[in-house]
């Protein structure tokens, strides 16, 4: 047990070490990273001005690099759920589910958006900003950050 244990925490650290890395060298050539949640909502809570939810799915750190164009991308999958409050960004966009269109929403639209695709059990995609990622437990992250775009089936 302690093994396997050893093997998915050496497993996790390598990922990150190696995310941090490509960043530093991405930064310098005009790409970044990005943090995204994607899958289906399994519950949903509203607390202020912020939304806690569970989604089961993947955490994706996506990495991009300028010059020549290269891409990276780290998926954590976790079918018992990822743990997520997140806050929604000053600007924050409603994505049509191509991802080819959308427009800005007020306060309040991230909440709508969850709570929406949990009710009809669609895959949403969320874009995170400013990310807090704690692997406590080896298996599932649990995120707090904020939202900046979500998928929003309605759009067409």
């Amino acid at each position: 047990m302690h093994s396997k244990r050893r093997q998915t925490t050496r497993s996790v650290l390598t990922s990150l070490a190696m995310l941090a890395l490509a960043t530093t060298t991405a930064f310098a050539k005009g790409g970044g990273v990005g943090y995204w949640l994607e899958g289906t909502v399994a519950s949903v809570r509203l607390a202020g001005d912020r939304v806690e939810l569970v989604m089961v799915g993947n955490l994706i750190l996506d990495q991009h690099s300028g010059g020549p164009p290269t891409r990276q991308e780290i998926r954590y999958e976790c079918a018992r759920g990822i743990s997520a409050t997140l806050g929604q960004g000053k600007l924050f966009f409603a994505m049509s589910s191509d991802w080819r269109g959308g427009g800005i929403r007020g306060a309040g639209e991230l909440g709508r958006l969850a709570q929406t695709a949990l009710e009809r059990g669609s895959v949403i995609k969320i874009e995170l900003q400013n990310p807090q990622i704690d692997f406590t437990d080896w298996q599932c992250p649990v995120v707090k950050a904020d939202a900046i775009r979500a998928t929003d089936h309605d759009l067409k």
